[in-house]
Parts: C-alpha cells; structure tokens; sequence
C-alpha cells in the first residue's frame, strides 16, 4: 500500500449506489497535514449508474480543496477502478475532446472527465486504488479510514432508502 506521506491533503472517497431508485450516498475524508482530524462526511446524490456516482463523489470530495491558491499535493484513495485508470487515459480523451475513438461521439461520462481534467491541472493529484472491503485484522492506517468511510456511506444509503420506500 502507498503511503501519502508528503501529500499536504489526503482524500477518501466512497460511494453506496441503490440501482432500482437512481441515488446513492457519497462519503469523503479529507484530511491535512495541518490539521488531522478524520471528520466523515456524506451526501445524498441522485445519479443513473454506480460508476456515475463514484465519479461525482470523488469530484464532490475534491471541491472542498478548490479555494486553495497555490497547488497543493493531494492523494486520493478510492475503490473505484475507473477512476484510478482514468488518471492514464486523460491525455489521450483530451486530445481526442472526450469523443469515443471508434464512433466520434461524445462519450457518457464526458462532463465528469471534463471535471477531472481541471482538477488534475490545478492540483498535484494523485489517485490510488484501495480495497473496499477488508478483514480487519491486517488493515493499516489507510484500509482502517476507508472502511470507516464505507461503513458511514453504506448506514447512510440504508437510512435514506427507508426513507424513500
């Protein structure tokens, strides 16, 4: 596992998604080399599909570090595959304006990826992949945050469906 020990802000991101009511519950930790405490957050988010959804989490979490004036070291841990590979294919979708190579057409989750972009020029953004879920024994400092973090988003997806149903 890749520590972010030089980062100045360490980020989690997780997502809970119900598939059958099109919403979901993003969760994030951002944590500064200032100031340590782990605060969870989450928010009730509307979106058509799983992928979407991690994705509009990960942005969500990011925002909070927007008001930053100079370039801050960010490290971003996440379950999301997607989002983790996207980081490799982001010069190639800009080059092509985030059109599919095969059809021309824009591709479905082009805003999103228009959104990274603009993170990943005005932060030192760095993403990586951590297990979702995990036996707590073995865990280090970053599974034990994430699983906090997944824990809080899948109880508050749960209280939000009762809601709704």
């Amino acid at each position: 596992m890749i520590r972010a020990v030089d980062s100045e802000y360490i980020v989690f991101s997780d997502a809970s998604f119900d598939p059958h009511l099109k919403f979901g519950v993003a969760g994030k930790i951002v944590l500064s080399s200032i100031a340590g405490d782990q605060k969870i957050e989450t928010k009730v988010m509307e979106s058509p599909t799983c992928s979407r959804m991690e994705f509009e989490a990960i942005l969500w979490a990011l925002e909070s570090l927007k008001p930053l004036a100079e370039k801050p070291k960010v490290t971003v841990y996440t379950d999301c595959q997607g989002v983790v590979e996207l980081s490799e294919r982001l010069p190639k979708l800009l080059a092509r304006g985030f059109k599919s190579q095969r059809t021309g057409k824009l591709l479905a989750q082009a805003d999103l990826y228009q959104d990274f972009s603009t993170f990943y020029s005005t932060l030192h953004l760095s993403i990586f992949w951590t297990k979702g879920h995990t036996p707590l024994q073995g865990r280090d400092w970053i599974q034990n945050s994430f699983a906090a973090l997944d824990q809080s988003v899948r109880n508050e997806l749960r209280r939000e469906r009762l809601k709704r149903e």
